[in-house]
């Protein structure tokens, strides 16, 4: 929007200044809002402030990076298979521009997954919490997305009378407006989930419901976005969001299987 706004008054470099300036704010702002979020969070489900704040200190120094590394590196996909090589892994990291939310969460979810273990939190219960939140923060990058002008998506036609007006799909303001929707039900769900009184399913469901939710709608986004096909007739983020799909479906359906498990065996042992 601001360089849509700007572009004839503006020139570069000042305008690029202008526009980063605004997508990395927007991006800050929901990294700080997303991180608060959970540490209230966690400390809510029993955890020890210090703890807490040490944990999430170190989620910042490892996620940053390592979503800076995965988003880069990720645009070695954009070549055939056949093409895929370490040598083109460094340069697509060295040298490509784009960097994708989606490409992002890759490493630091490893990361993360590790320093669960390794700070003995409840792995479900912690990733329940952070993925309750990654759609609120990403909400707020989006806004960055809007204002400076990327991520927009093919152009639009639409007549009224004589009068037709074209202009571009403005995709940012849908993903935003679909990340708040998935905000607001996996707020509803995880209440149910993790209500201390009467939990009502087994801790992990919370992020595995982010995930076929998040990869279906941005599966369906793409067909409105500027995005080259990379294979099959799918892009780069479609692909991508069928391993979300798949992976949230597949571990929604192992930890609901152990869960029964669980509670078979303790209606068992107390019969």
């Amino acid at each position: 929007m601001l360089y849509f706004l700007l572009k004839n008054s503006v020139r570069f470099p000042l305008l690029g200044v202008i526009l980063n300036t605004a997508y990395y704010t927007c991006i800050g702002a929901g990294l700080a809002v997303a991180a608060t979020l959970i540490c209230r969070r966690l400390q809510a489900l029993g955890y020890r402030r210090p703890k807490v704040i040490i944990f999430m200190a170190l989620c910042v120094a490892l996620a940053i990076p390592a979503a800076f590394i995965s988003s880069r590196a990720a645009n070695m996909f954009y070549y055939p298979p056949a093409d895929w090589t370490i040598r083109l892994f460094v340069s697509a990291f060295a040298s490509a521009r784009n960097e994708t939310f989606h490409a992002a969460l890759l490493l630091p979810v490893l990361a993360i997954s590790i320093l669960i273990f390794a700070m003995g939190f409840s792995f479900g219960r912690v990733w329940d919490v952070i993925f309750l939140y990654v759609p609120l923060g990403h909400a707020f990058g989006r806004v960055g997305c809007f204002l400076a002008g990327c991520c927009w998506g093919n152009p639009v036609s639409i007549c009224i009378g004589n009068v037709c007006y074209a202009f571009a799909n403005p995709v940012p303001l849908y993903a935003i407006a679909c990340n708040l929707m998935i905000f607001f039900w996996l707020r509803r769900r995880y209440n149910r989930i993790h209500d201390p009184a009467r939990p009502g399913g087994p801790a992990g469901t919370i992020a595995t419901h982010y995930l076929v939710l998040y990869g279906s709608v941005r599966f369906f986004m793409e067909y409105i976005r500027k995005e080259p096909i990379v294979g099959l007739g799918l892009t780069q983020a479609q692909w991508f969001m069928t391993g979300y799909v798949l992976a949230g479906s597949l571990f929604y359906i192992v930890i609901r299987v152990r869960y029964r498990a669980r509670l078979l065996h303790n209606a068992t042992s107390n019969a």
